[in-house]
């Protein structure tokens, strides 16, 4: 799983994508649309919280593992 910054890093205002909703999404069209708009992390904070990057506007935020009321995807990254 990717690190925040490796996440944070695939966001660019410039690009434009779809998501599974058919919204704007801001990372490089190279990626099949109708993914998730955001992607989990391997940050985490505690047992309970993990981070995700938003690719609407590029911020990280911290929410809880187990959260059952909202759907995140994983972007798998490796190193070149």
């Amino acid at each position: 799983m990717p690190s925040v910054q490796e996440a944070t890093a695939l966001f660019d205002l410039e690009k434009a994508n779809k998501d599974f909703k058919g919204e704007d999404i801001h990372i490089d069209p190279i990626f099949p649309p109708g993914a998730g708009n955001c992607t989990w992390t391997k940050n985490v904070r505690g047992e309970r919280e993990a981070q995700i990057v938003f690719f609407l506007n590029g911020c990280p935020y911290w929410y809880e593992k187990d959260d059952k009321t909202v759907f995140h995807a994983v972007r798998l990254v490796r190193r070149q």
